[in-house]
């Protein structure tokens, strides 16, 4: 990133005069962040690094130098995620440009982080694993929905994430309500505010429900263990229940 500079969009429409002024508070508007619905879709990493890209802009008066080396002693950790993967998540909200910006910090020439025109290295990322992924996931009244944002979510990504993600995914399909079509999210919310966390395992009512189905056809199924039923006990307790399966245990 040498020679490149980040700057907030719409700052000085939010903090008029901010470059002649000696600031001790700043304010974060929803309308400031062009839609808030993108900004919930971001991970607490890109949250906070936002606000301290704002902060640093507001403090020194003009757009930040994105030099890794500066910005680790402003206390950013590169080795939780990429600079180049937070860039991308927040390309709505903020504007990379050359180091050749006028006095009112107009860039001369502004990069865009935009799908079309990311390096290819940075394209190619996880790539096969989100075609999985998007493979996989169940669609909505017949539909997947932006398909492009929920790339550059994914793409943002770490390795170990992407790993538990595409488990989390498969769970999530074979779930009983997505089955059934019952509030099947849009794939970005799936990934946004680590809902998927809640899919590493498969649902319990699942198994409970095959059971039903197997009794029904009148298959023999081997009854479960006591082992087997504290397990199940466990997890329906760590679910709170909201099944109501624990009726087929009685």
């Amino acid at each position: 990133m040498t020679g490149k500079v980040l700057h907030i969009k719409n700052l000085e429409k939010y903090h008029p005069g901010y470059k002649d002024r000696h600031l001790i508070w700043f304010k974060l508007y929803f309308s400031m962040l062009d839609g808030d619905d993108e900004f919930e879709m971001l991970d607490e990493i890109d949250k906070w690094r936002f606000v301290s890209f704002t902060i640093l802009e507001l403090k020194n008066k003009k757009p930040i130098l994105l030099d890794e080396k500066y910005l680790i002693r402003k206390g950013f950790d590169f080795k939780k995620k990429k600079l180049e993967d937070t860039l991308i998540a927040l390309s709505p909200f903020v504007e990379v440009c050359n180091m050749g910006v006028t006095e009112n910090h107009i860039p001369v020439t502004q990069i865009r982080l935009d799908y079309n025109r990311i390096e290819k290295n940075i394209i190619d990322k996880y790539m096969c694993e989100f075609e999985e992924f998007w493979k996989i996931y169940p669609a909505r009244n017949g539909r997947k929905l932006e398909k492009e944002v929920t790339l550059k979510m994914f793409q943002g990504l770490t390795q170990d994430d992407v790993k538990n993600i595409l488990v989390a995914v498969k769970n999530y399909a074979d779930s009983y309500n997505t089955k059934q079509g019952i509030g099947i999210r849009d794939p970005k919310r799936f990934l946004g505010n680590g809902f998927w966390k809640e899919w590493l395992e498969p649902e319990v009512v699942n198994v409970i429900k095959t059971a039903e189905i197997n009794q029904s056809q009148k298959v023999k199924a081997k009854p479960m263990t006591d082992v087997e039923k504290a397990d199940v006990q466990a997890r329906l307790k760590k679910m709170g229940n909201k099944f109501g399966a624990d009726r087929f245990l009685k």
